[in-house]
C-alpha cells in the first residue's frame, strides 16, 4: 500500500479508531510489524490489538477500509 493511500484510509477511519489502534495499523502496514509486536509497542497485548482490528473488520462502516489497509481477510 502506498503511503498516501494509507494516510487517506486512516483519515477515513478517524472517527472510529483511537490513537493506539491507528498506530498499530501503521506499524503493521508500513513497518512490517506483526500485530503482536505492534501491540507491544503501544502497550497492548496481541489479543487486545487483534480484537480491535476484528471489531473494525466486522463494522459495516469500516470493514472495507480496514481489510484494504491490512490487505487480507480477517
Amino acid at each position: 500500500i502506498e503511503y498516501i493511500d494509507f494516510v487517506k484510509s486512516i483519515n477515513n477511519l478517524k472517527e472510529f479508531i483511537d490513537d493506539k489502534t491507528a498506530e498499530i495499523i501503521e506499524l503493521v502496514c508500513l513497518e512490517d510489524y506483526s500485530i503482536k509486536d505492534a501491540a507491544s509497542q503501544v502497550g497492548l497485548t496481541g489479543w487486545a490489538a487483534s480484537m480491535r482490528l476484528k471489531k473494525l473488520a466486522r463494522n459495516p462502516r469500516t470493514s472495507r477500509i480496514i481489510k484494504e489497509i491490512l490487505n487480507k481477510e480477517m
